[in-house]
């Protein structure tokens, strides 16, 4: 932010400013408007002022701003109701309404990224205009900006205000993530917390929980621990993680979305976990959206996707792709599954191409705690498809996806099998509780028999092996099957009776993955019924008694 040259331009600043915000807005009758910039002590008695006739009821506008008047910033400002008695109930409906949504463009004034070189033609930034890029501030503003945004929260009495105010915060914390650590100092969670469970208004009781959300706040797990859901890459053959979950909520009969609190996906599985968690769809509407994509996406002259495949190393026509992932997820935010009390934390995986070293990336639908840090990149300020997109972008066949100022790629490359990074998310999340049960489902392996096994490798073996080391998923398997306990661990990975490659769109081989689905089920009957038995699982009465006492202490805190 520039510096004013004297505390003279900084209060005509403010004066020009706050005039241009209170004309905006609509008016029905004369009153009068005071801006009055408050000194560094509250006892001390503000050096200047200024009055404006406007047509509104009267305003008393506070400013307060640092003592050194080099290097200043907006503290607080509050909005002081006039004197004057309204008789009328209708009146009195107006004067609120008018409150709102002058409160409303001075709280977004504050989190706008004001400049202030030419005080006398500066002009602010349209109320209605959502900045889609980071601003730079200083940690001192940073906090004051946080300070008044709870401060404005917890005085905040009618359904609109709070939402907007809450909207304010989830705007906030989107922007500064690291603003989490003076929020929780400022006591926000008591505050969003009270709204949450003691509000009628639905509006508000979403908004409130996308804001806990974004704050790290998680609720106690469903079950007697933490219950994980993790799901290979592997393409179209997807189609067999969708039949053993087809499985599990029929011997259950509950929903995916309902059984687990943690679900983390690659590739493939990032699409079911956003399918299922984000978007609540049926595993019906999951195996029909990839019979659709089988034949929508993956049928193609073979010339023409040679040629591409030489132009921009991707077979497949990969706007076609974002297009049809649009098409399911629209602009849905990750963060916007929060809404849903039912709905578990989602951890979608890629592989970030463009740093000193490949790293995995976690798409989140959810923020860590103050004070947590995880060992994985990640963010939950992305849209649904974006995860998607990134997830899925598998080498060769679709086009590297540059999100920000990263370069993504298949986080298959990295984490084929992301139930490791499942439970260090979910470790940070509920770092008190027990795991009670992790179903890692893999999609498919087929183990070829050699009459003569070779004596030597070709160059094309070679590669061959390099790209089926990087993707084996059962080197993550055999680690977690030892230091787990075996009745909370369980892996489920079906063998193909014959290859199928990521792409594959004929009928009678998709009809062949769910064959070979069932016939691992069949086999393995006895392993899927003790997982299931784990997962179900409920949680004690001393557990929801310590959840209950948990949540009055943090009402109070």
């Amino acid at each position: 932010m520039a510096q004013p040259p004297s505390s003279v331009r900084n209060f005509s600043f403010l004066k020009d400013v706050a005039s241009r915000v209170l004309k905006t807005l609509p008016f029905t009758r004369s009153s009068r408007v005071t801006l009055l910039p408050a000194s560094s002590s509250d006892s001390e008695k503000p050096s200047q002022s200024w009055s404006y006739f406007l047509t509104n009821n009267l305003r008393h506008v506070d400013f307060k701003k640092l003592s050194d008047l080099k290097q200043w910033s907006l503290l607080t400002f509050s909005l002081r109701p006039s004197a004057k008695t309204l008789s009328s109930k209708t009146n009195k409906k107006l004067e609120a309404s008018q409150d709102n949504k002058l409160e409303k463009a001075l709280t977004e004034w504050v989190l706008e990224d004001v400049s202030y070189d030419k005080p006398a033609k500066q002009s602010i930034v349209d109320s209605k205009k959502v900045k889609s890029s980071k601003m730079r501030i200083s940690k001192l503003e940073l906090d004051s900006r946080s300070k008044f945004l709870v401060k404005s929260l917890s005085g905040a009495s009618s359904v609109s205000s709070q939402l907007s105010r809450l909207e304010g915060i989830h705007k906030h914390l989107l922007l500064y993530p690291e603003s989490v650590g003076m929020l929780m100092k400022a006591k926000v969670i008591p505050v969003v917390l009270h709204l949450r469970e003691r509000t009628h208004d639905t509006a508000v009781i979403c908004q409130a929980r996308e804001v806990l959300t974004l704050l790290g706040y998680v609720d106690p797990p469903k079950g007697k621990g933490i219950r994980i859901l993790s799901i290979d890459g592997g393409g179209i053959r997807g189609i067999l993680a969708i039949e053993i979950m087809r499985y599990i909520e029929a011997k259950t009969g509950k929903r995916i979305h309902q059984l687990f609190d943690y679900l983390c996906g690659v590739s493939t599985g990032a699409i079911l976990c956003m399918l299922l968690g984000g978007l609540n769809l049926t595993l019906d509407e999951c195996e029909n959206l990839y019979r659709k994509m089988s034949e929508k996406m993956f049928t193609q002259n073979t010339w023409l996707g040679t040629g591409r495949l030489m132009w921009s190393h991707a077979f497949y026509d990969t706007s076609l792709w974002v297009g049809f992932l649009t098409s399911i997820f629209n602009e849905r935010t990750m963060i916007e599954s929060a809404r849903d009390p039912e709905n578990p934390k989602i951890g979608v995986v890629s592989t970030v191409l463009n740093q000193p070293t490949l790293q995995a990336f976690v798409f989140r639908n959810y923020g860590l705690p103050a004070r947590v840090t995880s060992q994985y990149l990640g963010g939950c300020n992305h849209k649904m498809w974006q995860a998607v997109r990134a997830s899925a972008a598998a080498p060769g066949y679709f086009e590297e996806y540059q999100l920000d100022d990263m370069l993504h790629q298949d986080g298959g490359l990295m984490m084929n099998n992301p139930t490791a990074v499942a439970v260090h998310e979910s470790r940070l999340l509920w770092p008190q509780e027990n795991i009670q049960c992790i179903i890692s489902i893999g999609n498919g392996r087929h183990i070829p028999f050699y009459y003569n096994a070779p004596t030597s490798s070709s160059l094309k073996m070679k590669v061959v092996k390099i790209v089926d080391s990087a993707t084996n998923t059962e080197g993550t398997h055999t680690v977690l099957n030892d230091l787990l306990p075996g009745n909370s661990y369980f892996r489920l990975n079906p063998y193909l009776s014959e290859p199928v490659t990521l792409d594959e769109n004929r009928p009678n081989k998709l009809e062949q993955l769910k064959t070979d689905a069932q016939m691992y089920i069949r086999r393995n009957e006895h392993k899927v019924l003790k997982a299931i038995a784990s997962l179900s699982e409920s949680r004690g009465y001393l557990l929801r008694m310590r959840d209950y006492l948990y949540l009055v202490r943090d009402l109070k805190c």
